[in-house]
């Protein structure tokens, strides 16, 4: 990549996470400086330089006022490719992407320019590769996806269980990512998003498990990967609790088989859940949480409904500082495989979250993502990509160096 002025450029800066995003690498790794020279941007300087002005005197970082701010608007490619060839990364929270998000992709794919963002919407991630693939791969560029909590968990969560069934000699052929004790707010921006998918009519490619492989079909080695994906409630033996369908496993399910087939990796069983202690407590919590998903779901599908409900839950709008503080999530993480007798092996892992997981630890995934296209040695050829297949274990080791860990044990 030749010299850019930027290292990582932080598009939609003025929004709610957005904004997480720029306090994080101000604590995290200081002002903008020749080690690590980052920006921020968006469509209105007035409101640049408002941001700026909070973080100085709000959240007592004065050194923001050393922030450069470039102005562009996500409809005017111009502006988005004069972004593009002068940084080596953008990471955006500009959603909902299938509406803001288009132009911003092809520009970067045009430019070599590296990108992730937070999208969970897959069709339209579908329609990025369809226009873009060809370009990225001609120009360099690493496009990256669902790098926040959908799908950045999934997605190493499997990767780091899987390469340790390998490690152990055995033949991968179940993993299982089961969402266990949580606490978070409710994302506006992901309400939005999935109710723009929901509108688009495209409801055949959304409970389509490998829309993301060739074709939008299983087949092949990596591709192999089996999706089961649970419409009601049922006990896990394994980890001894209750489960129920879990609201993004339509999203991550299909980063998780997208990554197998981009990694070449022998066929397993893969699932998602939520789920809640054992007992009649945790059975009824679980029931009620499959009831009310489909309740959810439904509501936004009728007109007048959803206008009531995004009313309510405007994009850019989440918690506040003590919820991100005091929120958390730990997810149990289930690896199966036969050893050469044939007998099975069962391991088990995790992924700890201390913080918030759709906000103050979605911008912590997203922002690291951005440091390590900017500043890692990436091995993974151009193209799209996801997390685990472009970043893997140097994705890993970076997170867990900020207290999000994802293990097995015993490694």
């Amino acid at each position: 990549m030749a010299t850019r002025e930027f290292d990582v450029v932080i598009f939609g800066a003025t929004g709610f996470t957005g904004q997480l995003v720029a306090e994080y690498y101000l604590r995290t790794y200081g002002a903008p400086s020749s080690s690590f020279n980052w920006t921020i941007a968006g469509r209105n300087q007035k409101k640049l330089q408002e941001i700026k002005k909070d973080l100085g005197i709000n959240k007592n970082l004065p050194e923001a006022k050393d922030i450069k701010t470039l102005v562009a608007n996500s409809n005017d490619s111009a502006s988005l490719e004069a972004i593009a060839k002068n940084t080596k990364v953008v990471v955006t929270t500009v959603g909902p992407y299938m509406k803001y998000g288009s132009k911003l992709v092809a520009a970067c794919a045009a430019k070599g320019t590296h990108y992730a963002d937070l999208t969970g919407e897959v069709p339209w991630i579908k329609d990025m590769i369809a226009a873009n693939e060809e370009k990225a791969k001609a120009s360099g560029a690493r496009i990256l996806h669902c790098c926040g909590f959908d799908s950045v968990p999934s997605d190493l969560g499997t990767h780091v269980m899987y390469n340790a069934l390998v490690k152990r000699g055995l033949t991968p052929t179940e993993i299982k990512f089961i969402v266990g004790p949580s606490k978070g707010g409710v994302s506006g921006g992901t309400v939005h998003s999935l109710a723009g998918v929901l509108q688009s009519g495209r409801l055949r490619d959304m409970g389509n498990p490998y829309l993301l492989l060739s074709g939008g079909k299983k087949g092949g080695r990596g591709g192999g990967v089996t999706v089961k994906e649970p419409m009601g409630v049922g006990w896990d033996r394994d980890v001894q609790r209750w489960n129920a369908p879990f609201v993004m496993a339509g999203i991550n399910t299909r980063v998780v088989v997208r990554s197998s087939y981009l990694m070449d990796r022998l066929p397993f069983e893969y699932t998602e859940t939520m789920s809640f202690p054992k007992g009649v407590g945790g059975f009824l919590s679980a029931c009620a949480l499959t009831l009310g998903l489909a309740l959810v779901v439904t509501c936004l599908l009728i007109p007048p409904i959803r206008w009531l409900v995004l009313k309510m839950l405007p994009p850019g709008s989440g918690p506040g500082e003590e919820m991100r503080k005091t929120g958390f999530a730990l997810i149990y993480v289930v690896g199966k495989g036969v050893d050469k007798a044939g007998k099975e092996v069962v391991l088990k892992g995790s992924v700890r979250i201390a913080g918030d997981p759709g906000y103050q630890e979605t911008a912590k995934m997203l922002a690291e993502t951005g440091m390590a296209l900017a500043k890692d040695e990436v091995d993974a050829a151009p193209g799209f990509l996801t997390p685990a297949s472009a970043l893997g274990d140097k994705l890993v080791t970076r997170l867990k160096k900020r207290d999000l860990v994802v293990e097995v044990e015993g490694e």
